[in-house]
């Protein structure tokens, strides 16, 4: 009979559970996502700038954006309509709605979405209000 030299084999796991420490089977942790630029938010205007009910455009980044005031919540879309490139930054709010002012493509500010077609829509970007500055993060 021969006998064969065995070698032990060494548990390389292919994952590991970080610094909170191990998992119980069946356990969920949520995974932690961090921006790609912590330091993306870029100050945008001051709040006293955009009144109540408005919209105005503003360069961020290089990019062109529509920033919107409804009712004191400020939100930021992109500042191109789809439909022939309009300003949607000098356009005309009702609610929550901006109307291109080139040909009337209507977009809720609060999801970029066409009010015709909630399929689609702009881009929108985050946003922080610090004290009178408003930031918006365009990446």
């Amino acid at each position: 009979m021969e006998v064969k030299e065995v070698k032990e084999k060494k548990f390389v796991p292919r994952w590991s559970a970080g610094p909170g420490g191990s998992l119980n089977r069946g356990e969920i942790r949520p995974i932690k996502q961090e921006s790609k630029n912590p330091m993306a938010f870029t100050r945008a205007a001051k709040t006293n700038e955009i009144t109540p009910g408005t919209v105005r455009e503003f360069q961020v980044e290089g990019k062109a954006i529509a920033l919107a005031n409804v009712g004191g919540k400020f939100y930021a879309i992109n500042n191109t309509c789809l439909h022939r490139g309009g300003p949607l930054g000098q356009g005309v709010m009702d609610g929550n709605i901006v109307t291109c002012p080139w040909h009337g493509w209507q977009y809720d500010v609060t999801t970029g979405k066409i009010s015709q077609n909630p399929t689609v829509g702009v881009d929108c970007y985050a946003i922080e209000v610090r004290g009178e500055d408003i930031f918006v993060d365009a990446d």
